[in-house]
């Protein structure tokens, strides 16, 4: 399953770099970190997420993921508290508390659920390519 998993998750990272490259600068080119707010290119964003953790029932939740500096996610550990200030901003209180109430909700992911997740991001990674 590893295999699986691996390839989910770097589809994943890809659509959410993608999506917030878009989103933010409106190229596929370079994205605006959430929390700094310091523009990178595509290849040195990472996709933070704003709850952590990958065996929690966040890891594929879209509204919980945005483009990150290296600096930001790695070496300030997803600056959190300006990370939730932005998640307040972009979505309002109650989607923040939704998912920091699901933090410790784990969940036993099968074979059949990475291939779905891959499907549907490389989808979506598609569909934004295409414009």
């Amino acid at each position: 399953m590893k295999k699986e998993e691996k390839k989910a998750k770097a589809i994943f990272s890809q659509y959410v770099r993608l999506r917030d490259c878009i989103r933010t600068t409106g190229s596929t080119d370079y994205g605006k970190c959430i929390t700094c707010g310091e523009v990178k290119s595509f290849e040195e964003l990472h996709c933070g997420h704003f709850i952590s953790g990958r065996g929690n029932s966040l890891f594929f939740e879209e509204s919980n993921s945005h483009c990150q500096c290296s600096v930001c996610n790695t070496s300030l550990g997803g600056n959190p508290e300006i990370y939730r200030m932005k998640m307040i901003k972009k979505y309002g209180i109650e989607e923040v508390e939704r998912l920091e109430s699901l933090r410790h909700v784990p969940v036993k992911m099968r074979e059949s659920d990475f291939l779905e997740y891959y499907s549907k991001f490389r989808g979506e990674f598609k569909r934004l390519m295409e414009g």
